[in-house]
């Protein structure tokens, strides 16, 4: 008797280990869950007993993924647990698990088969590209050379030429061990996609218009500052090194650089996953990097680098001893280091659980591809090293509101701004320059900001090309207005 008793102490002791601890700041409370009526291989679906919203929300000794997010049926997640930090890693991995999966029409990682906004923001008298059209824009850039070899990944470089190579940081480009260019790609969702287009936003003029700060009075023009991207729309930006030396430990797909026309095999390096939620309209901005791409800085200070040369590091040799880091140098390789693992930072805001519950997660997922049996194994070298949100989603998400990796930096993408600008103290995320204030109440750091609007965050309206019109009357589309105005 006395034995059983002690026996279910034990299992009573080790189920209450596992529940999940409330953050006293931050209530949990759950982000209503979404449905959708379109499809399933594009957007998320109502409810799945695999989604970060449904699972229960681990404390920091046990963050984990699930297996069944990297099957054939997996969804998007919809929403997340606020003020448990673990549910918002779940988030970002649940969605790079969906997205890593082959996609039933093309074969390829569903990624792939989102809209390039190449493709959205077109030259003056064109239209963007409908969704389910399977041909690209076509322009003149390497048109033959496209049609000859349709496999291929086009980065374009039509829009602006910094989207595709100046993005890490300052507007300088990334340079790889090898001297070649990091090139980047930008993709939607569907329901990013049907916001832009039925709201004219591919348009100088309607584009515009989203960035002006207008009163929020609900009329006319103003209409334009309560633009809002709904809940569960996601915004993808892929960095990608040409030619890597070891492809079998990198997602590779043939590719056409539109500079001058030339095929090559592209390596995924790193990912930026954005994404919102019913509550979390300011996104949720989730960051994945491939583990060879650069040591943490701390290990290079110590002296302590692992150097294995049949597994190189993408951007940082171990024998040059006296190159700059973090520093653009014209025509010669970057040497890269990670100044913020996991985008620790030393503001009060910043949880200690963070790191943690990445690190955790990374090692459950990592465990899980090798362990699948339709993931190939290469996924497993690809980690979380940044994810950062606000407090209950609001906007502007000043310091005081932001919430998980405050000092988040992909090294593929951020490369020489992981530290910080002058202008910005003491943090530096995603949210620095994805943040437009429209005004505060209060004073200094822990001023109260009003609330904006989530398209004024997004970078994407800068891709529009100039002089394409549109929104002359001042009046969005009455589709828009019934669907997006808030």
């Amino acid at each position: 008797m006395m034995k059983s008793l002690i026996m279910i102490l034990i299992i009573t002791l080790s189920l209450s280990a596992c529940m999940p601890k409330q953050d006293l700041d931050h209530p949990i409370t759950a982000d209503t869950t979404l449905s959708s009526s379109n499809s399933a291989s594009q957007t998320p679906t109502s409810t799945t007993q695999h989604n970060a919203d449904n699972r229960s929300n681990s404390d920091s000794a046990s963050c984990q993924g699930d297996l069944a997010w990297l099957g054939s049926s997996s969804t998007l997640p919809t929403s997340v647990a606020e003020g448990n930090n673990c549910s918002f890693q779940q988030f970002a991995w649940q969605a790079f698990s969906y997205l890593l999966q082959t996609d039933n029409t093309t074969k390829q990682p569903r990624f792939l088969s989102w809209m390039p906004t190449y493709d959205i923001f077109v030259d003056e008298g064109d239209s963007p590209r409908k969704w389910e059209a399977t041909t690209p824009t076509e322009d003149n850039t390497c048109q033959k050379v496209r049609k000859d070899n349709p496999e291929r990944l086009y980065l374009s470089q039509t829009v602006l030429e910094n989207v595709t190579i100046e993005q890490a940081g300052s507007n300088f480009p990334l340079i790889d061990q090898a001297g070649n260019f990091v090139y980047y790609d930008i993709l939607v969702n569907e329901i990013s996609y049907d916001f832009i287009t039925q709201c004219d936003l591919y348009q100088s003029n309607c584009a515009a218009k989203v960035y002006e700060q207008y009163p929020s009075n609900g009329s006319g023009e103003n209409n334009y500052a309560n633009l809002r991207f709904p809940a569960s729309s996601f915004v993808l930006k892929t960095a990608w090194m040409l030619n890597p030396k070891n492809e079998e430990d990198y997602f590779v797909i043939p590719g056409i650089i539109s500079k001058n026309c030339q095929k090559v095999d592209l390596a995924l390096v790193g990912m930026h996953v954005v994404g919102t939620t019913e509550v979390h309209k300011e996104f949720i901005w989730a960051t994945f990097d491939h583990n060879k791409n650069a040591p943490d800085c701390e290990l290079v200070e110590s002296g302590n680098v692992p150097n294995d040369p049949q597994k190189p590091w993408n951007f940082y040799n171990p024998e040059c001893k006296d190159c700059p880091r973090n520093t653009f140098q014209a025509g010669k390789p970057t040497q890269v280091c990670r100044i913020h693992p996991y985008g620790e930072s030393t503001v009060a805001e910043q949880a200690p659980d963070n790191t943690p519950n990445m690190k955790q997660i990374n090692q459950s997922m990592s465990d899980n591809i090798t362990s699948s049996n339709g993931t190939p194994n290469y996924w497993a070298n690809y980690e979380l090293t940044g994810n950062v949100w606000s407090k209950n989603g609001n906007l502007p998400a000043t310091t005081n509101f932001q919430r998980g990796s405050l000092a988040s930096a992909n090294v593929s993408m951020e490369t020489y701004v992981q530290d910080g600008v002058a202008t910005i103290n003491p943090a530096f995320n995603c949210m620095s320059c994805h943040n437009v204030a429209t005004g505060t109440q209060g004073t200094g750091r822990y001023a109260i900001a009003t609330q904006q609007s989530n398209a004024a965050v997004s970078h994407l309206f800068k891709q529009v090309q100039p002089n394409t019109g549109g929104c002359t009357t001042g009046a969005l589309p009455a589709a828009c207005t019934a669907k997006y105005v808030k």
